[in-house]
């Protein structure tokens, strides 16, 4: 997908289900072009858009935004799920480094997430925030993927006990979801119970 029609597509987005975009960037990538050459980092680019297509899931919509930055979005997709899902390309680059005109090239990517309407009142954000999650990223040590969070928001640690965090973290392994998933549905069912009040 062009990008002109990738952004529309985000900002037009008019479902009422979620919509999460991921920005994907190769970490390095000024050093890798500067020893292979530009055509070993366009092997690279190309590589990397044939991973990212193979390991998204259907519906997923992908662009190129420019240099080595990518970007997909995820239509009905929360952020919580969408982490889930590109764990697969950081997965298939361990796996197996890219081939280039210069040979195999191990390479990693940083990966921003946020989504509408959790991250964004408005779709047209949705990208400037992924972007700062990827900052994100790149600052706690690349080759990872981070979700959006705001930067006012304080650590949970400061509101609930260690023994609480503790059944929460076992809850999240033994039920395959993030912590902050189950928060966010804990929140919602009391938000939901307490409608009468709001």
């Amino acid at each position: 997908m062009e990008r002109t029609e990738f952004r529309e597509k985000v900002e037009q987005y008019e479902n009422p289900l979620p919509l999460t975009v991921a920005v994907v960037d190769v970490d390095n990538f000024a050093e890798i072009n500067q020893r292979l050459g530009r055509e070993g980092g366009d092997d690279i680019l190309e590589s990397l858009a044939a991973v990212l297509a193979d390991c998204l899931p259907d519906g997923a919509w992908l662009t190129r935004l420019g240099g080595d930055e990518f970007s997909a979005a995820f239509p009905g997709m929360r952020s919580e799920d969408v982490l889930l899902k590109v764990q697969r390309v950081h997965d298939r680059l361990s796996e197996a480094p890219l081939q280039t005109s210069a040979g195999p090239e191990t390479v990693c990517v940083s990966i921003g997430i946020a989504s509408f309407p959790a991250h964004a009142e408005q779709t047209a954000e949705l990208l400037e925030r992924a972007d700062q999650a990827l900052l994100s990223a790149k600052r706690q040590g690349r080759a990872r993927s981070t979700i959006f969070v705001e930067e006012k928001m304080v650590l949970k640690s400061n509101y609930y006990p260690r023994a609480q965090l503790d059944r929460l973290a076992a809850l999240a392994e033994r039920t395959d979801r993030t912590e902050a998933s189950i928060l966010r549905q804990a929140l919602g069912d009391y938000l939901e119970k307490n409608r009468d009040l709001l």
